[in-house]
């Protein structure tokens, strides 16, 4: 095993049991959180076999050893493949699999979680600890000392973590140079292994919807205008797992990738885009519910909206309601760019 890859003491406790009663074994986490080289390190010592969904025509795969760890489960898209790897697995009861995948556990394996046969792990449960986090640090050299900032600013993020002592293990102090240098390779890695490999009506839903949270699939469809927002929210949620439903159709984004969204949505959206995005925003109210409408988006488009259709708003819904949601965010509301405006220095790494 690499010497600058840490497990947290919980976590091997947690898998240790797991492998003792349990055949199948799932890690579901966003990318960056070290799910592979973790199974590896967990599975030292065992001999394992490994595949990978995203590699296609692949012959007959033959099982040996004690464990096979299969990457990228997310891929794995044709019915006849799932239901061809869920017979591999009942055929091979002595056999543990170890399944990592950046989606949600998808449905065809619950019936494994039921029995149950399946243990699944979460981004949680990747996080670093205090004690890990100063194992990492001592691998690079840096004063374990700083173990306890660094672990607050990334919240335990094992990528920003393992970013954050790479950039002081020559004796670099932490501030808010090397904060925006950090953040700048956590994007860049997220626009590699995420966003580039989205179609574009999905990237261009997910950059209309990040200033803009809790959400709910009317609002998506309504504020993009994308009917079809719904279907593209429930696949990117079983191939990402970078936001969360809250409720049955309300949702959130990962903290740390929606900051990458308005990072990028800066980056691609002019100050018109912009502007047109938050008046949007602001007149979903007259077309939904207002419960279904972030209190967000109608103090960052109130702002931007003419004369006429603050009289619309205001004619379709009592003045105390409406007044009252913008007092939630004044001060978002005064901003000429919300996107901006929300994006804090020093608090980048706030998961």
């Amino acid at each position: 095993m690499d010497k600058n890859i840490v497990v947290t003491t919980a976590l091997r406790e947690k898998f240790s049991a797991a492998w003792k009663q349990r055949q199948v074994i799932l890690f579901s986490a966003p990318c960056g959180f070290g799910k592979t080289t973790t199974a590896l390190a967990l599975l030292e010592g065992r001999a394992i076999c490994r595949w990978d969904a995203l590699e296609a025509n692949q012959p007959e795969r033959e099982i040996r050893g004690e464990a096979v760890l299969l990457d990228n489960l997310q891929a794995l898209k044709s019915p006849d493949a799932q239901q061809e790897l869920c017979g591999t697995i009942r055929r091979h009861p002595e056999v543990h699999f170890v399944l990592l995948t950046r989606g949600a556990v998808p449905g065809w394996l619950m019936p494994f979680q039921f029995e149950p046969r399946m243990e699944v792990f979460e981004a949680q449960d990747l996080m670093l600890d205090q004690e890990a986090a100063e194992k990492l640090l001592e691998f690079f050299g840096v004063t374990p000392t700083s173990a306890a900032v660094l672990l607050e600013r990334s919240k335990g993020y094992p990528l920003a973590m393992s970013l954050l002592a790479h950039e002081m293990r020559d004796g670099r102090p932490f501030d808010n140079t090397m904060d925006a240098d950090v953040r700048r390779e956590l994007f860049a890695h997220f626009q590699t292994a995420v966003y580039q490999r989205l179609e574009p009506a999905a990237r261009r839903l997910l950059l209309d919807l990040a200033p803009f949270e809790p959400l709910d699939v009317e609002f998506a469809r309504i504020l993009s205008g994308n009917s079809c927002a719904g279907e593209i929210l429930g696949e990117l949620q079983q191939d990402t797992t970078m936001f969360h439903f809250d409720s049955l159709r309300r949702c959130r984004f990962w903290p740390l990738f929606r900051q990458f969204l308005l990072w990028q949505q800066d980056r691609d959206y002019s100050a018109e885009e912009q502007r047109r995005l938050f008046i949007m925003s602001c007149m979903t109210i007259t077309k939904t519910p207002w419960t279904a409408t972030p209190s967000a988006a109608i103090s960052a488009g109130y702002a931007f909206l003419s004369a006429e259709d603050k009289e619309i708003m205001e004619s379709r819904h009592p003045k105390p309601l409406w007044k009252a949601l913008l007092l939630l965010t004044v001060p978002r509301s005064l901003s000429k760019n919300f996107a901006k405006a929300s994006m804090k220095p020093a608090q980048i790494f706030r998961i």
